[in-house]
């Protein structure tokens, strides 16, 4: 238990302070003059202490264990949400109901559970790129072109909302609830698609980088890393979920030993 608690303020930080991903979306950026300013933010974000991005979005906490009881689960999620909101900026709560307020120091997290993983993890999906998420329900009878047409779509039309370079996860497959929490998870843990699909996903992945994703107006691709996860369904119908993480990539697992 004590492992866990050790490990928050460090996922914390690097979740905020310089991703560790983020260095790596600099590689995609051929543009000098958009680049410096990227490559700015993060030396500013961590020499002020301050998040990469202000906008904190959804935050969704993963804990992995085989023996933990709900009580110790609660209070790691507490310990999280503690350390969290002592350098979050502060997010929106937004409803047709209750109208806007700020959470000012009250942002609570999601929580996952992952049953034989030991470790602690937690995905932040900026506002922008979580509203323009995939999720679409096709007959078993449809074949991979249609599917694929519709994701290019989708990445040409939505993709470019984010901040580039875009991050994009898919799951295909199980229930269309577990398609979405699938497609997010990629980011955390990568594709997981057998050996079978490896021809499918290098075609997926070639043309989506060949679209013209550019919310610059460079002339350029701002897509960064392309995940596939494919999911046990049945053949009536298959779901597939995609999910957007702009530049800052803030997605961390930290194992704990065993």
């Amino acid at each position: 238990m004590q492992e866990y608690l050790d490990k928050i303020d460090d996922l914390v930080k690097l979740l905020l302070f310089t991703p560790t991903r983020a260095q790596d979306s600099l590689n995609v950026v051929h543009d000098a003059c958009f680049k410096a300013i990227l490559d700015n933010d993060m030396v500013v974000s961590s020499s002020l202490k301050l998040p990469l991005c202000q906008d904190t979005g959804v935050v969704t906490l993963f804990v992995g264990h085989d023996c933990l009881t709900k009580g110790q689960i609660e209070t790691i999620k507490n310990c999280f949400q503690a350390q969290f909101n002592l350098f979050a900026r502060p997010s929106m709560l937004s409803s047709p109901f209750i109208e806007q307020h700020s959470l000012e120091d009250m942002q609570m997290c999601f929580l996952e559970e992952l049953r034989d993983v030991r470790g602690i993890g937690a995905i932040i999906s900026g506002a922008g790129t979580e509203m323009h998420s995939f999720l679409k329900v096709y007959p078993g009878t449809s074949d991979f072109s249609t599917v694929k047409k519709d994701i290019l779509t989708w990445v040409k039309e939505r993709g470019a909302l984010a901040c580039p370079p875009v991050h994009i996860s898919i799951a295909m497959g199980g229930t269309a609830a577990e398609a979405c929490k699938q497609s997010k998870m990629g980011f955390l843990f990568g594709s997981n698609m057998p050996q079978s699909f490896e021809d499918e996903y290098d075609e997926l992945v070639t043309s989506i980088k060949g679209l013209e994703v550019d919310p610059l107006g460079k002339r350029g691709n701002w897509v960064g890393n392309v995940f596939l996860r494919v999911l046990p369904t049945h053949i009536s119908a298959v779901p597939v979920s995609m999910s957007f993480m702009c530049w800052p990539f803030r997605a961390e697992w930290m194992e704990i030993a065993s």
